[in-house]
């Protein structure tokens, strides 16, 4: 579900109408004594809101939870209409927060006037923080983490110097979409020709820069782009920090502009990276047109900042299956992908090199 002006979507499990009612279920792995048990009342209570923003006011009957280890199901009541109009105002806030965190590898962590207190539902490495020198709410992290510096070695580099964003010139010479992402959501998309050099534009995701079959038609500079690559072929992102100007109001505006400006064949789109796993999980099943879909995600902390790191279909191996958290990964050619204004680290089985560290022993992959 995508909320009509972009800026909320979520993924319903399971839904049943087949009686007349309409009724929410997630579907859970584990059992209600799970240190995450609490937080799905506030998940399914989010997707009522979905629903009801995306349904013409249509309010559900029921929200139920079914865990697979016991068999438990658990029921709630769903959110009143007054509730759900409430909502509307207080995920907005939380939206806005989100993207207020600028670009860049989210830093992990905070001090502890910025990190959160811990008390909501499922809420945990966000409440870890610094007190001064002294790491607080790092009960988690005890338990995957020995507390050694984490050492960078050739060719790796921190998580914070991940390129950031970029300035390009050229001219659009197509644009398409709506139309599916690697992730199967809906977002506009245009080519850029730079000189002799042809790169995609696409929004980073549904929504992040509605406008951009609507720019200027000759020469333009695309301002705070996000450098990336998908299937080998470097593109950028555009979203809400994202300008593009002509290229006239570009001089205008900058006293040097070519000093801002980067050539489109000398993007960088990779990264060499190293970190603790800090949680790792993986996703299945089957699109709309009938074809598997698989996704491996896990987040790696280098003891500064947090980035995500995705694998799709047939990058995803065995050494990444049996990793836990705790292990340590080193990625030498990980593609730059964007999500909601932060990176994300994708590997291409093909391109990019690991190697997960153990306790037992050293496995390449």
């Amino acid at each position: 579900m995508f909320h009509q002006d972009g800026w909320a979507a979520g993924e319903l499990d399971l839904v049943l109408r087949w009686d007349g009612r309409i009724r929410l279920i997630d579907v859970k792995s584990g059992d209600p004594t799970s240190k995450f048990a609490a937080s799905l009342q506030h998940q399914l209570g989010f997707y009522s809101w979905l629903w009801f923003e995306t349904h013409e006011g249509q309010r559900v009957d029921g929200m139920e939870g079914w865990y697979l280890d016991g068999p438990h199901r658990v029921e709630f009541e769903a959110p009143s209409v007054e509730n759900l109009q409430t909502m509307t105002g207080v995920f907005k806030q939380v939206h806005e927060k989100m993207q207020a965190m600028g670009a860049g590898p989210a830093k992990m962590p905070v001090s502890l006037e910025e990190a959160c207190d811990g008390e909501s539902a499922g809420c945990h490495w966000c409440s870890l923080a610094l007190d001064g020198d002294t790491m607080v709410n790092d009960e988690l992290l005890k338990t995957i983490y020995d507390g050694q510096e984490i050492i960078m070695s050739t060719p790796s580099e921190k998580l914070q110097q991940i390129p950031q964003s970029v300035s390009v010139t050229g001219k659009f010479t197509g644009a398409w979409g709506p139309l599916p992402n690697h992730f199967g959501e809906p977002v506009l998309g245009a080519m850029l020709m730079a000189g002799m050099k042809q790169i995609t534009i696409e929004e980073s995701q549904p929504g992040a820069f509605p406008t951009l079959h609507d720019c200027p038609k000759d020469e333009i500079v695309i301002i705070d782009a996000l450098p990336g690559v998908w299937r080998g072929q470097a593109r950028l992102y555009v979203d809400k920090n994202t300008r593009i100007l002509s290229r006239q109001d570009a001089e205008q505006e900058f006293d040097d502009l070519s000093q801002k400006l980067t050539r489109v064949g000398l993007l960088r789109t990779r990264a060499n990276v190293e970190g603790i796993i800090l949680c790792i999980a993986k996703r299945s099943g089957i699109r709309l047109d009938g074809k598997p879909w698989a996704m491996l995600s896990m987040h790696l902390w280098d003891g500064e900042h947090v980035v995500e790191v995705a694998a799709f279909g047939s990058s995803i191996t065995g050494a990444m299956e049996e990793t836990k958290p705790g292990d340590t990964l080193k990625m030498t050619g990980a593609e730059i992908g964007w999500r909601n204004g932060l990176p994300q680290l994708r590997i291409d089985i093909r391109s990019t090199r690991l190697s997960f560290k153990r306790k037992e022993s050293l496995l390449e992959g």
